[in-house]
């Protein structure tokens, strides 16, 4: 297989995963809604949480998924972990007991594995794809 298919395969992959979690995202925050629009009828809001249920279990089973797709290392996985709470470099070296180098580096390769360019862009990749904890 050429190498030029494989990573337009790959390409693809990543949208229809980008895709599939935003629309679940993107489902469960309608559910929500609507069961507080209809906070007066106590059988759809528990219908709606009965599907509220069904989709975050989707979501939940879709996770390993996402992130074998993208093949965050676990280290990776705590940089990006501390990085969503707004930590600077200096400060992600000092909770994961990192050098400087070492944290750029994982950041380097979180950046292209979430096909992003900044730090904004990763924990907002990683929240709609479901890799934060």
């Amino acid at each position: 297989m050429k190498k030029d298919s494989y990573q337009e395969r790959n390409r693809i992959a990543r949208e229809l995963y980008d895709a599939f979690a935003k629309d679940l995202t993107e489902v469960s925050f309608r559910i929500d809604e609507t069961i507080g629009l209809n906070s007066t009828n106590s059988r759809t809001r528990e219908s709606l949480r009965v599907i509220r249920g069904d989709v975050s279990t989707l979501i939940e089973k879709s996770r390993h998924l996402r992130e074998v797709k993208y093949e965050l290392t676990n280290r990776e996985k705590d940089v990006l972990a501390v990085l969503a709470t707004g930590a600077s470099v200096k400060e992600i070296c000092q909770e994961l007991f990192l050098s400087q180098p070492t944290v750029k580096t994982h950041l380097s390769a979180i950046y292209k594995k979430l096909s992003v360019t900044n730090r904004v862009a990763a924990i907002n990749s990683a929240q709609k794809l479901g890799l934060l904890p």
